[in-house]
């Protein structure tokens, strides 16, 4: 006859190894204890990271005086409030209508040439509109045109960005997070240092600022 023995629950029966829980592994890209890992900041700010933020926040700062430069250069010109309407409208459908071809040219032909062309367009834009603001009223077709102009060469430049951003940076959420917080910055400070120029040397003067950003964003790009 075979004895039993009863064994009180959560006391493992004689004989029996107890069984133990398989050791903790950290998740890929962080530290043992859950964390990241120290080196992942220092390894998000790689060079090329660098450069590109430098180039799309100095950019960003430039596009946020142009708005200014239009109104108090049209304004000063003689022409009426619906002159500026006009101008930004101009610039607004051109990048509507073309931000779709601009994508396409980017799978094309690599998305760093079509932004290195894109701001060789709105430089060329921006120039010719600072000398023409420098030297006395200009045509209103001819602002409109070059607004137009800077419309396109933004359209070909956006879909470089989404597209660049993964091949820099090993984190791309944090990559995309710093470069939005830097666009917001810039897109406040942009018009505040435009309403400044435009007191102390007029809208030519902004226009002439506006190509060293640009020039500057090309060079780091």
């Amino acid at each position: 006859m075979t004895e039993k023995r009863t064994v009180a629950p959560g006391i493992p029966e004689p004989g029996i190894p107890e069984p133990t829980a398989p050791p903790y592994e950290a998740p890929a890209g962080t530290a043992p204890d859950g964390t990241a890992p120290e080196g992942a900041a220092r390894t998000l700010w790689n060079r090329n990271f660098r450069l590109f933020f430098l180039a799309r926040t100095v950019a960003r700062f430039g596009d946020g005086m142009v708005p200014v430069a239009l109104a108090a250069g049209l304004l000063d010109a003689g022409y009426g409030a619906s002159s500026v309407s006009f101008a930004l409208g101009a610039w607004m459908a051109c990048f509507a209508g073309f931000v779709l071809v601009g994508g396409v040219l980017a799978d094309r032909f690599t998305p760093r040439r079509m932004m290195v062309l894109a701001d060789g367009i709105r430089l060329v834009g921006t120039v010719v509109l600072a000398v023409a603001f420098a030297t006395g009223a200009p045509a209103l077709w001819l602002v409109y045109a070059l607004s137009a102009l800077n419309g396109l060469g933004a359209a070909i430049f956006q879909p470089g960005v989404a597209s660049m951003l993964p091949r820099l940076a090993p984190d791309v959420q944090r990559g995309n997070a710093v470069l939005r917080v830097a666009e917001s910055l810039t897109a406040m400070a942009g018009p505040a240092i435009a309403g400044a120029l435009a007191g102390f040397g007029g809208p030519g003067l902004i226009f002439g600022v506006n190509p060293l950003s640009g020039s500057a964003g090309s060079v780091s790009s």
